[in-house]
């Protein structure tokens, strides 16, 4: 009877080892929950840039739009009353969230197209209250056909401060983007099991629905550290080959966070010149 035993109790240890052997040693066709997820993010970063590109063009349609406001009000309505209308009857209250749009990158649900569409005008709302005042479009044309030179001066510097607005809109334009929840999170799902444990409720409240390209980046990017699953499997796996891997795919993954802090790097600097740049043609002070 001891002997049966014992025989069931190696054949039950033999099991495991060989289970664990097939979970974690690739050259047995192992997948490593770390690899699966590294693929997946791959594909969806792949769609969002496709995506992207879509809405960058819808924002950038409603930026504008904003900004030359003045040129569809009827003839003689006050410009300014429009916009000091406006701003007590939608900022001045306790929901508007213009400021969290700007600095923080909380996922915002895109399913809710009436709450997407109020945000996006808190957004372009608080980036320029205060339209550039323009005459109608006949009068525009007017102008530039027939205008005095003093019409002509005023409605260049519309011209220039409308295009000069429009930079820095851009950026916020592209931060609002990537905090729209676009990603399926299917193909992680074990991934973001993983890293619940570690997460505050509100934070695992978040993982609930979809991911936002920022999100996608944060789960990536620190998914080992918070992965207790990970550091176990690091720890137990019996294969050097599958280490190197995971090392190669945090290279990989390092390196695509490093070309986004470039890109973002490049961005302010450019942002800082043409900030420099317009402060010098204001000032006129061009031999300084």
């Amino acid at each position: 009877m001891r002997m049966e035993q014992a025989v069931v109790n190696e054949r039950a240890k033999a099991e495991h080892k060989l289970s664990n052997s097939y979970q974690m040693d690739p050259d047995l066709g192992a997948k490593p929950r770390a690899a699966c997820g590294q693929y997946a993010a791959a594909g969806m970063r792949k769609a969002l840039e496709n995506s992207s590109k879509v809405v960058q063009a819808g924002l950038r349609s409603r930026i504008e739009a904003r900004n030359e406001r003045s040129k569809n009000l009827a003839p003689g309505e006050p410009r300014l009353a429009y916009d000091v209308k406006e701003i007590l009857e939608k900022m001045d209250k306790p929901e508007f969230k213009g400021a969290e749009l700007l600095v923080q990158e909380e996922g915002i649900e895109t399913e809710d197209k009436d709450r997407l569409a109020e945000l996006l005008e808190a957004l372009l709302m608080l980036l320029n209250p205060y339209p550039v005042s323009t005459p109608t479009a006949e009068e525009v044309e007017r102008i530039k056909a027939h205008g005095t030179p003093a019409e002509k001066a005023s409605l260049a510097e519309a011209v220039v401060m409308k295009e000069r607005m429009q930079i820095g809109q851009q950026v916020f334009a592209e931060h609002f983007d990537k905090n729209l929840k676009k990603i399926d999170p299917k193909d992680l799902e074990y991934m973001l099991k993983d890293v619940r444990s570690s997460m505050s409720s509100d934070q695992q409240n978040e993982l609930d629905s979809k991911l936002s390209a920022y999100e996608l980046d944060e789960l990536m990017a620190t998914y080992r550290v918070r992965s207790e699953k990970w550091f176990t499997a690091v720890v137990a796996n019996p294969s050097e080959a599958a280490a190197k891997k995971d090392a190669l795919m945090m290279q990989a993954e390092t390196l695509n966070q490093l070309w986004q802090l470039n890109k973002e790097v490049r961005k302010l600097v450019r942002l800082t010149a043409e900030a420099s740049t317009r402060d010098v043609s204001q000032s006129g002070l061009m031999s300084r």
